[in-house]
């Protein structure tokens, strides 16, 4: 049995509105895929923009950002951060390939 944290739907909000808001094309591509596992269910939010930059995969893997002037943006994928973690989820974000969506 797989549960989370009463804020997931926020957290899912919060990337699917990141990978809109933040894409560097005319039409972007946003792919949301769920997978029930035996204990876990395996979000994956995937998107054909530029990718996230160093200090927002930092807070989506470590909670915590590089530059202190950092803190006053991307308060949303802190959220995600925490969600995951009072969830029980792990698996920071993938490194996409060139021939992959970011």
């Amino acid at each position: 049995m797989a549960s989370a944290t009463t804020w997931i739907d926020r957290a899912l909000d919060e990337l699917i509105r990141n990978a809109v808001e933040h894409h560097d094309r005319e039409r972007p591509m946003v792919e949301v895929t769920v997978e029930s596992k035996t204990d876990a269910i395996e979000v994956r939010i995937a998107d054909d923009g530029p990718g996230l930059t160093d200090m927002n995969r930092d807070v989506l893997e470590t909670g915590q950002a590089v530059e202190a002037l950092y803190h006053g943006s991307g308060l949303g994928l802190w959220l995600v951060y925490w969600v995951v973690q009072q969830s029980g989820g792990s698996r920071p974000p993938a490194t996409p390939s060139p021939a992959e969506p970011s």
